[in-house]
């Protein structure tokens, strides 16, 4: 049987004993039905798992014991940032639950021209919370113990602009219209920006203004893939050409 594995944003140490945040605890009593002595692995974020033991269980609270502590990591040498246009409906929560478990080092949403989504700011604010909860449910899922950043939500042009430093080598466009296609391409190094625009693409003037700053356009095969499906299949096979796959 899988060692339960939670996520916990919280300062461990061996011999420590820590309340389990609500949603944890909610999560190992009601749903889980777990009992005083089971243990567990917990992980915030710090490459490191840390084995814990249930002491206590309450109807509103669970105690845990720290028994031990080891750094694993299962972090690609492909260090791949994901500049994704919002979709609508859950295929944004889907590419970010799927980009997370193929290995992915970083989330920036973007608006772009086509974008169907209109959010407030109120209700983007709460996006960024969901997917930050869809990245530690992922990362519990498939084992990472370090939680890639997700950022809050740009318009393309100052996504760009503010494109993380580490992942300024790379830089890649999903277009169908292009000949070159990812599978052939030769990269030096295993740091990538990977910019995926929304239903329909990005339009003609993003696409320009992505390869003057230094993107080139890449195809992933003759069929049109939704972004979501585009996203996905251009990750995974970055990771198996230049990372761990």
């Amino acid at each position: 049987m899988r060692t339960l594995r939670f996520y916990v944003p919280l300062d461990l140490s061996e011999g420590g004993v820590i309340q389990a945040p609500d949603s944890t605890a909610r999560h190992i009593s009601q749903v889980l039905r777990l009992r005083v002595e089971d243990e567990i692995i917990l992980f915030n974020g710090n490459d490191i798992e840390y084995s814990a033991q249930i002491v206590e269980i309450k109807k509103k609270s669970v105690l845990l014991k720290i028994l031990d502590s080891k750094a694993v990591s299962k972090e690609s040498e492909a260090k791949i940032h994901l500049i994704q246009a919002i979709s609508k409906g859950d295929r944004m929560d889907w590419v970010i639950q799927k980009s997370v478990e193929l290995g992915v080092s970083s989330i920036q949403p973007v608006t772009s021209k086509r974008n169907n989504v209109k959010l407030s700011s109120d209700r983007l604010a709460k996006k960024i919370l969901h997917w930050q909860g869809i990245v530690a449910s992922a990362c519990e899922q498939c084992g990472r113990n370090t939680l890639p950043d997700i950022y809050p939500v740009l318009d393309l042009s100052s996504a760009i602009e503010n494109l993380p430093i580490q992942h300024s080598t790379n830089r890649i466009i999903l277009n169908p219209q292009s000949s070159k296609k990812l599978q052939s391409a030769e990269f030096k190094e295993n740091s990538f920006s990977l910019a995926v625009g929304p239903e329909g693409g990005f339009d003609e003037n993003e696409i320009a203004y992505l390869e003057r700053m230094g993107f080139e356009s890449y195809n992933l095969g003759s069929r049109i893939l939704r972004t979501e499906t585009a996203a996905i299949s251009a990750i995974a096979l970055l990771q198996a050409l230049h990372g761990d796959l």
